[in-house]
């Protein structure tokens, strides 16, 4: 769960411990960046984003050497909305991640990772709570995570990489969100919450289960032919232990509780999203994993005019700035 008030809808790119690995315990990068307002706006929209994570892995055994791995994720991804309470998003990674060990060479895995579909259903009709004082916004989603992208990868002495590097998961994830925001005037707050549910790949590895949280809150300020939504809050990560042909791997799992801040632009049809956090306690790989900074950031391009009879539901001035009326039928 991201910035602001959205569900993390992103690839979940998955932290695991690979057996064949010369590192027993890995990072991994979080639930993927934040697509900030754009689910709650009534448009469609494609677009790009991009995300760095970073951890410090403390050495785990006699002789053993500190490491740091890096996650560059780049998505495309796009909204298409047929019925002002229902919306699908698709969402195709590019990932790059990198393994540094002092004295060692960098240790790279680069490739298209695992495709995500999701439907999400307005539990609130948009067309009532545009026009209220109090405007409310409930959204129930599930999905799935597709395995799009290689989980096999070799490094140059043909040893598999770890799988946390790997591009892909080797596995169909299952996925839910629920979001709730509220807003009055110029100021709100959201809470979001989204689960993956992780089976087996084709080596028997599972994954841990997955629980995302946010809550946030918001201002909408006008400015001009721009409405500029900054926001602030926090967030966490909470994963189960994986299984290798079910048996428990005790150096994985964990969690993590982030500071939580971003900045979303919208002119015209354009959106552009800074985003960015900070972990204040966390607990991951029985204490060994150091989650380290995370930003983001991404653009995307709203399609099309809403016309005066369709509602545009609580961020109706966002559609505004589009010169969209914001009258109801």
């Amino acid at each position: 769960m991201r910035l602001l008030t959205i569900p993390t809808v992103g690839i979940l790119l998955l932290c695991v411990i690979s057996p064949v690995s010369a590192c027993d315990i890995c990072g991994c990068p979080g639930a993927g960046s934040s697509p900030g307002l754009l689910p709650l706006v009534q448009r469609h929209f494609v677009g790009v984003r991009w995300q760095y994570q970073s951890y410090s892995i403390a050495a785990h055994h006699t002789g053993g050497s500190p490491t740091e791995e890096t996650y560059h994720t780049a998505d495309v991804w796009g909204r298409w909305q047929p019925h002002r309470r229902v919306q699908a998003i698709g969402i195709l990674p590019w990932s790059v991640a990198a393994r540094i060990t002092p004295g060692e060479p960098v240790l790279q895995a680069v490739g298209i990772g695992d495709a995500t579909v999701l439907l999400q259903y307005s539990l609130l009709d948009p067309a009532r709570q545009s026009v209220r004082v109090w405007q409310q916004a409930l959204q129930a989603g599930a999905g799935v995570k597709i395995p799009t992208g290689s989980s096999n990868l070799t490094d140059k002495e043909g040893a598999l990489v770890a799988p946390n590097l790997q591009p892909g998961t080797g596995s169909a994830d299952y996925m839910t969100s629920l979001l709730y925001a509220v807003r009055k005037g110029k100021t709100g707050i959201s809470l979001d919450v989204s689960a993956r549910i992780s089976t087996k790949n084709a080596a028997g590895y599972q994954f841990g289960h997955r629980l995302n949280a946010g809550l946030q809150g918001f201002l909408v300020l006008r400015s001009g032919k721009s409405t500029v939504i900054p926001s602030l809050g926090v967030m966490t990560d909470i994963r189960q232990k994986d299984r290798d042909n079910d048996r428990i791997k005790g150096e994985t799992g964990g969690y993590t509780m982030s500071s939580a801040v971003s900045v979303q632009l919208f002119r015209g049809n354009w959106s552009l999203n800074l985003n960015g956090g900070v972990p204040v306690y966390h607990h991951m790989g029985n204490g060994l994993i150091k989650p380290r900074l995370q930003i983001g950031a991404g653009v995307a391009y709203l399609i099309g005019h809403r016309s005066n009879k369709v509602p545009q539901g609580i961020f109706k001035d966002v559609d505004g700035v589009s010169g969209v009326s914001n009258r109801q039928s």
